[in-house]
């Protein structure tokens, strides 16, 4: 069953730049409660709940639309600065959002900054400057991250030099940047490690020892960007710190981050040879997703030539990761660009976003029966988070 953002009653739309909530002048929006002195309440999160990231691409601002997965009921929209990027504590209780400004809107002197928001009510609680700027994107997912135990935030910049901005959360302090030259995407490993995958097809590992202080260390060469790139869109599990990447041809590289050095485990096809000929590949904005805890991984495909890795996709194939056979299809309603699967291992969902029609498809992610959809989730909007991002 389709389910429209607010359903049948026609309404006014007033935001409150204080809280950053949608509100329907002065009512609360489907599933919001009244909290104090008239701010919005959310219910608590729970392993369902998603959230729809809106860069607006040529705006000055972001949207983020919070969504009760398994009820298909819109929550709240809160808004962010211009690209902004979300993590979200382990609790699930804050949300941080890395953001750009512009003292004149779309001129003038430049804030980036990290933003802590109050994960019910969306209210800002404070934030922390970025000296070193941050890397201004629509394009990336994995630029922006917390680490495990809420240590630290990690915010990506291109200056055009690579590095990476360290923020240590309890403090609410700038640590300061480390150098990541030739690497990109941040993926964290542990409270004091995180990731990158480079161009000269290595993977780095960089462990924060304090304040200017860390350790970097490149693996060897685990592909080849010349004969197959990877996506740069992995799906990172951090219950057991494993990066997903799928590359333009259909290989699957997972590496498992949990200990000092990275484990790169075996690549393998989920394309056949009569499924090459004729010419199905993974593509889309967010391609890939995994749940370890019920052993399966979900790709998005599409049938097109070489070099279609960005058009959305008409199928999500489904795998079996022990045995690595495709063990489903979900034919979809609508042309997808991304995916993500929730964490659980109960009553997992995937979800599936349109940018085009700004509907999300909700599919019973073990069964890979149609669940219901969310519409009216922005104007091309591009990233989906759930509970464990």
């Amino acid at each position: 069953m389709r389910r429209s953002l607010f359903g049948l009653i026609p309404v006014v739309f007033c935001v409150s730049l204080a809280g950053l909530v949608l509100s329907a002048c002065g009512k609360s929006p489907p599933g919001i409660t009244p909290a104090e002195e008239g701010a919005l309440e959310m219910p608590a999160s729970d392993p369902h709940r998603f959230y729809v990231l809106n860069p607006l691409w040529i705006a000055p601002a972001t949207q983020m639309f919070a969504v009760d997965g398994a009820n298909e009921k819109f929550l709240a929209l809160m808004d962010g600065g211009y690209m902004a990027r979300a993590a979200f504590s382990a609790n699930q209780k804050e949300i941080f959002v890395s953001e750009s400004y512009w003292e004149r809107g779309t001129r003038g002197k430049r804030s980036d900054v990290i933003t802590f928001y109050d994960a019910r009510t969306l209210t800002d609680t404070g934030e922390v400057p970025l000296p070193a700027g941050r890397f201004v994107t629509g394009a990336k997912k994995h630029i922006f991250t917390i680490t495990p135990e809420d240590k630290y935030l990690l915010s990506m910049n291109v200056t055009p030099a690579f590095s990476v901005s360290v923020v240590d959360v309890a403090d609410r302090e700038y640590v300061g940047e480390i150098e990541t030259p030739g690497c990109t995407l941040v993926l964290p490993a542990a409270p004091d490690r995180f990731s990158m995958i480079c161009t000269d097809n290595t993977l780095l590992t960089v462990k924060i020892r304090g304040a200017g202080d860390y350790e970097r260390m490149r693996s060897e060469p685990f592909f080849s960007a010349g004969k197959d790139p990877l996506m740069d869109q992995p799906d990172f599990e951090r219950s057991n710190a494993t990066a997903w990447f799928v590359s333009y041809a259909g290989m699957i590289h997972a590496i498992d981050l949990s200990k000092d050095a990275p484990q790169f485990l075996a690549p393998w096809s989920i394309v056949s040879a009569s499924e090459q000929a004729a010419d199905w590949r993974p593509g889309g904005t967010q391609m890939i997703a995994a749940n370890s805890a019920i052993g399966r991984l979900y790709v998005l495909m599409h049938q097109g030539e070489e070099w279609t890795h960005k058009e959305a996709g008409t199928e999500v194939w489904v795998f079996d990761t022990k045995t690595r056979k495709k063990i489903g299809r979900i034919r979809l309603p609508n042309a997808t660009d991304s995916i993500a699967v929730t964490r659980d291992s109960e009553e997992p969902r995937l979800y599936a976003l349109s940018s085009d029609e700004s509907v999300v498809s909700i599919f019973d992610a073990l069964t890979l029966k149609a669940q219901g959809e969310v519409d009216e989730m922005g104007y091309y909007s591009a990233f989906l988070y759930v509970a464990g991002d």
